[in-house]
């Protein structure tokens, strides 16, 4: 068994996951184990196909070409990758949809969202796939604002305090985001899929370990090829419709996701930590220019860290 720690869990596996930060031989809060997790009759065979089905306490995907997790109570993952999906990035659907769906079942709730440190407080980007988030974060890295995540950002309120719990060190970056950004030879970082041109890149050295307060969310939108970094406040309504449709509970698991708990904390959220639009042009250049823009952003917008 492999013992490791992420999110705020003490998770114990018997799959290999070298990106997630190690841990002491502790009770485990989570447990990682190979078992049968059966596909749906009706599957399609399609190598995006995935489905989702719920019963007493329990919640079971399965993607085709790549095999399915179980998981349970909050506590387990059945884990059952087909042949040769270990190989091709099988570690990366635990760490991410599996610790999603743990921390769904523990009723934490969490953002499709990278996240990096800014004077002492936790800034987050949230958006669609392709938006940018782990390039954004890249970009702070790269500045040396520690990463807080990569994909997934579980919160908590305290009170009126949003608190955000660490994810694991590591960035999933494609070829050009890691020679523009980082200034790096891409090949020398291990693909997530051999398929695939996306890498995988410690960032062990540059990564918050602490439970942070969260001093602002920003959502990540495109402007034109010369538009120049700007922000936006988003209040009320439209920052609760923002959230939602970033809200990892609802993104995966659409309807079933949308519980009174999920609700409600997004409304805390929205109600205790600024929501603001980031639109920037497309171009990877003049992305290395952000994290100036949003240290200036939140210094003139006053956001000061709650405690």
């Amino acid at each position: 068994m492999n013992d490791y720690f992420c999110y705020g869990l003490h998770v114990r596996s018997e799959i290999l996951m070298p990106e997630l930060k190690g841990a002491r031989d502790e009770n485990a809060d989570v447990i990682v184990r190979y078992g049968n997790v059966n596909p749906p009759k009706d599957r399609t065979g399609d190598r995006n196909s995935q489905s989702f089905n719920r019963e007493s306490g329990a919640i079971r995907l399965w993607m085709d070409r790549v095999g399915g997790l179980e998981v349970r109570h909050g506590r387990e993952i059945i884990v059952s990758p087909v042949d040769g999906a270990e190989e091709k990035g099988f570690r990366f659907l635990i760490s991410g949809i599996g610790m999603g769906l743990i921390l769904h079942q523990r009723n934490v709730s969490s953002l499709h969202a990278s996240a990096t440190v800014i004077d002492g407080g936790a800034v987050a980007f949230v958006g669609g796939k392709g938006m940018g988030k782990s390039t954004t974060a890249a970009t702070f890295h790269q500045e040396n604002h520690p990463v807080v995540t990569d994909d997934l950002l579980p919160y908590q309120a305290r009170g009126e305090r949003i608190e955000v719990l660490p994810a694991f060190p590591n960035l999933k970056l494609f070829s050009d985001s890691v020679e523009t950004v980082l200034g790096e030879d891409s090949s020398k970082c291990p693909r997530v899929d051999p398929r695939g041109d996306k890498r995988t890149r410690s960032v062990e050295e540059g990564f918050s370990e602490e439970i942070l307060p969260l001093q602002c969310v920003y959502v990540l939108d495109w402007g034109g090829p010369k538009e120049a970094l700007s922000s936006s406040r988003i209040n009320g309504r439209e920052a609760c419709v923002e959230l939602l449709r970033n809200s990892f509970a609802l993104r995966i698991l659409e309807a079933d996701g949308a519980t009174s708990e999920e609700l409600g904390q997004v409304s805390r959220l929205v109600e205790n930590v600024p929501v603001k639009r980031l639109t920037r042009p497309r171009s990877l250049d003049r992305a290395t220019k952000i994290p100036s823009f949003i240290r200036h952003d939140l210094r003139a917008s006053n956001l000061t860290v709650k405690v």
